[in-house]
């Protein structure tokens, strides 16, 4: 529901709340794909030279999942 029609609103419209809730939802689900892509490369890729930059990058999303979870947890 935009602010344009907040006031028309009609039965069945999604809360701003509840859009929200679903956002971070799909976030977090992406920060956990995203590590678990990372993971598997770094499986793979084991003694290749992009393994450290593969290994930072995992590091990160771990960081950005760990945000995610704190987010749920506050909501």
């Amino acid at each position: 529901m935009t602010k344009a029609t907040a006031s028309r609103a009609i039965p069945g419209d999604r809360s701003i709340d509840s859009d929200l809730e679903s956002m971070i939802r799909v976030d977090h689900a992406g920060e956990y794909g995203a590590q678990r892509i990372y993971a598997g490369q770094m499986a793979v890729l084991r003694k290749d030279p992009s393994y450290n930059t593969i290994k930072h990058m995992a590091e990160q999303e771990t960081e950005h999942l760990h945000a995610f979870e704190n987010i749920m947890r506050e909501r």
